[in-house]
């Protein structure tokens, strides 16, 4: 087998890796760009609460740097380029969570994605 074949999932029987578990519950804090998950709301002010945005279960937007991880392939997201994320539980995040990133044509693989993006529930 070729190197290609060998590195390729789908020929180890899996369509794409695991991708991180979604972190469900969550607001969106357009302010601060910014997840909020529900153990988080009572550190906000009551007009923090009120603000934030609630219903949506991914983003979508233009990669500010180049620098973010595709979850679904594990390569570069370029700069510019459109991608789409969902909140995942970390630390490093202002509120314990932080999106974890997908190319458009990754995102298509993550079927609990494309339910929500029918419903039109995205930021």
């Amino acid at each position: 087998a070729g190197t290609d074949e060998v590195l390729d999932p789908v020929a180890w029987g899996a369509a794409s890796p695991q991708l991180p578990k979604r972190l469900d519950g969550c607001a969106y804090d357009a302010k601060n760009k910014a997840w909020v998950p529900k153990s988080a709301f009572s550190y906000l002010t009551k007009t923090g609460r009120a603000a934030l945005l609630r219903g949506y279960s991914y983003q979508i937007e233009r990669a500010k740097s180049g620098a973010s991880l595709c979850k679904g392939c594990g390569e570069k997201i370029p700069k510019a380029e459109v991608r789409v994320g969902y909140p995942v539980k970390d630390q490093r995040g202002d509120y314990g969570a932080l999106p974890t990133w997908l190319h458009v044509a990754c995102a298509r693989a993550d079927k609990a994605l494309v339910k929500f993006a029918k419903q039109g529930d995205g930021t």
